[in-house]
C-alpha cells in the first residue's frame, strides 16, 4: 500500500509538470459533496427546431434509491412533474437556465411537462460558509433551485401558523413539493423539517411551449431535436463544471483516438454477427452524425471520452444483409492516460434487433443524486420505443446506476 501510494503521488507529480503538449498537463480536482437527505429528480429537456420544447422525466432520487420519475407517486400526474417544479438545465453540470414546469400531459405510455424556459444571462457559483454554494442567477424575481428553507433569498418562514394533525395531511411520509402561495388558493405553510421537497416556483407567464405544439413536433420526422439535462432539488448543491479543459491541438488528438477505438469496435461486433459489409481493414471508415464529448468525471486528472458516430454501410440503401439506411450507431466510452486511451465500454447497435442492440446516444453528465459523483445521462433508441440509461464510469468499465423501461 506503501509503494501503491507513492507511486500515485508520482503521477500527481508529473501531471503538474507535464509537457504542454499531452492532454493530461492540466490538473483536475473535485472534492464529494456531503450526504444528502433531499431528493433529486433529474430529466432532459428536448428542445424541437420549430422551437418547441418538452421536459420528459427520468430518474427520482430519495433516500439512496433510485426511482422511475415517470411513476414515481404518479397520482395521477407523477410528483416531478406537477405544475411549478423548477428544474434548472445544466450544460457539463454548469448552470445554463430554468425551466418552470406549467402543464403535464401524457402521450401513450410515455409522461412530458411543457412550460417556461429562461435562460441564464449570468450565473455564479457563490461559496457559501458551511453549506454548498447556491446558484446566484441575475434575477431576483426568479425562483431558483439549491437553497435550503429560509436562506437569502428564499420568502421568509411564517411568524405563526397552526400545526396540523397526521391526519389533516394526505400522507405524512411523501415528499411534498414546495409551492409560492398563490392569490387564488391558501396552503398551509407548515411543513415538516424532516420531510424531503423539490423546489417550488410560482408558474410564469409568458413565452413556452404548449401541449399542442410539442404534439406536432412528436409527430414530424422532419423536425431535429437537442437534448439537455435539467435537474431539480431543494437540497444545497453546488453545481461543479465537468468538462475537462483541453486546447484544440489536444481535443483534436483525443477525438481522432477515440474515433479509431470506434472503428476497432464496429469491425470487432460485426464479425461476431456474421456481417461482411464493411471495407477491408485498410479501408478508413467514415462516420456521420459524430457526437465526441470530453468530461472530468472523477478525482484525477484523467480525461473520460464518450464518442457516438453512425455508420452507413454501402448496401444499407438497398438493405443487403438485413441492413436499412438507419446503419449502425457506435458508442465507446475511453479514458486518456498517460499511457494512451483505454476504452471502458463499447456497444454497436444493430436495426434488426434493436431491443438488443438499440442506439446509444449521450445526453449529458449529470449528478443524479447530488454526491458530486458525476455519471453519464444516455438516450437508448430500441425497436418499440426509448429508455434512458444513468451510468458511471468505474475502473475499468461501466457501472449502470439505473435505466428506465422502454416506452
Amino acid at each position: 500500500m506503501y509503494l501503491y501510494r507513492k507511486w500515485r503521488l508520482a503521477v500527481t507529480l508529473a501531471a503538474v509538470v507535464g509537457a504542454p503538449g499531452s492532454p493530461l498537463g492540466a490538473q483536475v480536482f473535485r472534492a464529494p459533496q456531503p450526504e444528502r437527505t433531499t431528493p433529486r429528480a433529474v430529466a432532459v429537456l428536448e428542445t424541437f427546431s420549430n422551437g418547441a420544447r418538452r421536459l420528459v422525466p427520468v430518474s427520482f432520487y430519495l433516500d439512496r434509491r433510485y426511482y422511475d420519475a415517470t411513476y414515481y407517486r404518479a397520482t395521477p400526474v407523477p410528483l416531478a412533474l406537477e405544475s411549478g417544479t423548477v428544474y434548472e438545465v445544466q450544460a457539463a453540470g454548469k448552470p445554463v437556465g430554468t425551466f418552470t414546469l406549467q402543464k403535464a400531459a401524457q402521450h401513450k405510455a410515455e409522461w412530458f411537462a411543457v412550460g417556461h424556459l429562461r435562460e441564464a444571462q449570468q450565473v455564479a457559483i457563490t461559496p457559501k460558509t458551511g453549506s454548498a454554494a447556491a446558484v446566484v442567477v441575475k434575477d431576483p424575481s426568479r425562483p431558483v433551485l439549491h437553497r435550503r428553507e429560509g436562506s437569502a433569498g428564499d420568502r421568509p418562514p411564517p411568524q405563526s401558523a397552526a400545526q396540523p394533525s397526521t391526519s389533516e395531511l394526505e400522507d405524512p411520509n411523501r415528499p411534498r413539493l414546495q409551492r409560492t402561495p398563490q392569490q387564488d388558493e391558501v396552503e398551509s405553510q407548515v411543513e415538516d423539517a424532516d420531510r424531503p421537497v423539490l423546489r417550488r416556483g410560482k408558474p410564469q407567464e409568458g413565452a413556452g411551449s404548449g401541449e399542442s405544439s410539442v404534439s406536432a413536433a412528436q409527430g414530424s420526422a422532419r423536425l431535429t431535436v437537442e437534448r439537455q439535462v435539467a435537474v431539480s432539488d431543494a437540497g444545497a448543491y453546488k453545481p461543479e463544471d465537468v468538462s475537462f479543459p483541453a486546447d484544440d491541438e489536444q481535443r483534436r488528438q483525443m477525438e481522432e483516438a477515440a474515433r479509431r477505438l470506434a472503428e476497432a469496435e464496429l469491425r470487432q461486433q460485426a464479425a461476431r454477427r456474421g456481417l461482411a459489409l464493411l471495407p477491408p481493414p485498410e479501408a478508413k471508415l467514415v462516420f456521420d452524425e459524430e457526437q465526441i464529448a470530453l468530461y472530468a468525471l472523477d478525482y484525477s486528472n484523467y480525461a473520460t471520452v464518450v464518442y457516438s458516430g453512425r455508420y452507413r454501410p454501402p448496401l444499407a440503401a438497398e438493405g443487403g444483409e438485413g441492413m436499412n439506411s438507419s446503419g449502425w450507431v457506435v458508442t465507446v466510452i475511453a479514458r486518456q492516460e498517460f499511457a494512451g486511451m483505454v476504452k471502458l465500454y463499447g456497444t454497436v447497435s444493430d436495426p434488426r434487433a434493436l431491443s438488443l442492440y438499440p442506439e446509444l446516444w449521450l445526453v449529458d453528465a449529470v449528478d443524479p443524486d447530488g454526491y458530486g459523483r458525476c455519471a453519464l445521462l444516455f438516450r437508448e433508441q430500441k425497436r418499440d420505443g426509448v429508455s434512458w440509461l444513468l451510468a458511471r464510469a468505474s475502473g475499468f468499465g461501466l457501472e449502470t446506476l439505473f435505466e428506465t423501461p422502454e416506452r
